[in-house]
């Protein structure tokens, strides 16, 4: 299960997504491709033998 954090949607004004990524320990929210990233990885053969998994792409979100 991929669990994403804070993802710019274009949703939010720069403004909030700077504040957002204040709170983040890589000091950024994530981008769409953050996320295809890891499912495509997961949808792969190379992760063929990862098995019940969360994994969460947060940008390391200690402080939210």
């Amino acid at each position: 299960m991929v669990n994403p954090g804070q993802i710019d949607t274009r949703a939010f004004s720069q403004e909030q997504l700077e504040a957002k990524a204040q709170g983040k320990f890589l000091r950024r929210v994530g981008l769409p491709s953050d996320i295809a990233g890891i499912v495509a990885f997961l949808a792969s053969d190379e992760s063929s033998f990862v098995t019940a998994q969360q994994i969460y792409v947060d940008g390391g979100g200690v402080f939210s």
